[in-house]
């Protein structure tokens, strides 16, 4: 047998010097990061002031030049969809398992970061604020072990991320699930692609053991999912603000972690089991830590003051307000908002397949009931149940409107 040589490039003492700073550099600054979200959770009672000047120090920390960005932003491959807040999501050329979102709208350190009954901050920078401190909760705060490892999977990990002068870019991992030749990546692609039809034919076939299966399988989902908000809520006071089932990202799982008979059913009958759900779409999303609010500030305050105006706008009311209550909605709990809102959405879905197909899923009911207590949740069904709501646009607007509903009936 020939063996080849394989000649190897010597490192010179130059490069190899450089590498060592970049490395050193870089985990310097993620050091210093990590160590300024820190006194941000941990800031004195109402201090804005001080809130402020780390936030100032945080967005100095996040800069990247105007080449870095520039060259990150003719690398990616654009996919099939924008954000609706103006930014392109794309994959890397040199790592498609990564995907880049990116705005290309300049932002100012001044405007970006403003004190108006509560810090406001630009949503670019809020997302990767948000991101960074979900991702770093256990360097920040105290967190159990069974809490920790419940983030990680529930959350995703923000790889890079960086504020230029020219935009704005976070890169986190690609995720989904391959369906059809197609890439299933939020919950309402999951229902709509695979679960939706399968549940017809279980109704039509009157199968009540697939049911049964089903039942006891995605409330095992949802409650994962809604038990990590919870979290995030006892730590952080954490509102997304934007919660709904084409916001709640899909992770594929190489098992099932279950391998009870309901999984083996439901996989022989064709849905789709090995997957998380993620909490995702983080730019909107505020904190409130000892009495400091955390907030971002609207894209178009014009458009939202004048929904305002028109009482349309209750989520944004929510999203945007400094206050810790619901001013339109006081006799539900800030912190239900979250969970009320995905609530809905699901619930619009599940009934637009059958109408009594809530009496067939009791495991989930008593799920949901248990999140949004019994008053809510059945005000929240007969509404649901009596209308022909179709929330496949204007998501926010049409979940406000019913959330308004509820508050009347109270």
């Amino acid at each position: 047998m020939k063996i080849t040589k394989i000649r190897i490039k010597k490192i010179s003492k130059s490069e190899l010097s450089a590498f060592r700073l970049s490395r050193k550099t870089k985990q310097t600054n993620q050091r210093s990061i990590i160590n300024i979200l820190r006194q941000i959770v941990n800031i004195i009672d109402g201090d804005y002031d001080l809130a402020k000047k780390l936030f100032r120090e945080l967005y100095i920390n996040f800069q990247v030049s105007e080449k870095v960005f520039s060259k990150l932003k003719q690398s990616i491959i654009p996919l099939n969809k924008r954000g609706n807040s103006g930014s392109v999501i794309g994959l890397l050329q040199r790592d498609v398992s990564k995907v880049v979102k990116i705005y290309s709208s300049k932002m100012k350190i001044d405007s970006s970061i403003q004190i108006k009954n509560c810090l406001k901050i630009d949503n670019k920078f809020n997302e990767i604020f948000i991101s960074l401190v979900i991702t770093n909760l256990d360097n920040i705060l105290n967190l159990s072990k069974s809490e920790y490892k419940q983030i990680i999977n529930h959350t995703l990990p923000i790889y890079k991320y960086g504020i230029s002068t020219q935009g704005t870019f976070i890169i986190m991992p690609l995720i989904g699930i391959k369906y059809n030749n197609q890439l299933i990546t939020n919950m309402r692609e999951l229902l709509d692609m695979n679960h939706n039809s399968l549940l017809k034919k279980v109704i039509h076939n009157d199968d009540k053991d697939i049911f049964t299966a089903y039942d006891i399988f995605i409330s095992k989902k949802i409650n994962e999912y809604l038990e990590t908000i919870r979290i995030l809520q006892k730590h952080l006071q954490f509102i997304n603000s934007d919660v709904k089932l084409n916001n709640i990202f899909i992770k594929e799982t190489q098992t099932n972690n279950n391998n009870s008979k309901e999984y083996d059913k439901l996989n022989q009958y064709g849905f789709i089991t090995n997957f998380e759900l993620i909490l995702s779409d983080l730019e909107k999303s505020s904190i409130n830590i000892n009495n400091i609010k955390i907030t971002t500030k609207p894209r178009l305050p014009l458009k939202v003051m004048l929904f305002s105006l028109i009482n349309m706008g209750f989520v944004y009311d929510v999203r945007y307000s400094c206050d810790m209550t619901m001013k339109k909605c006081s006799s539900i709990n800030i912190m239900d908002f979250d969970i009320i809102c995905m609530i809905i959405d699901l619930l619009v879905q599940l009934i637009r397949i059958d109408k009594n197909i809530l009496n067939k899923l009791p495991e989930l009911c008593k799920l949901l009931l248990n999140f949004i207590g019994a008053n809510v949740f059945f005000k929240l069904k007969k509404i649901i149940e009596k209308g022909n709501y179709k929330i496949d646009k204007n998501y926010s607007y049409l979940i406000g409107k019913i959330i308004i509903k509820i508050c009347k009936k109270f």
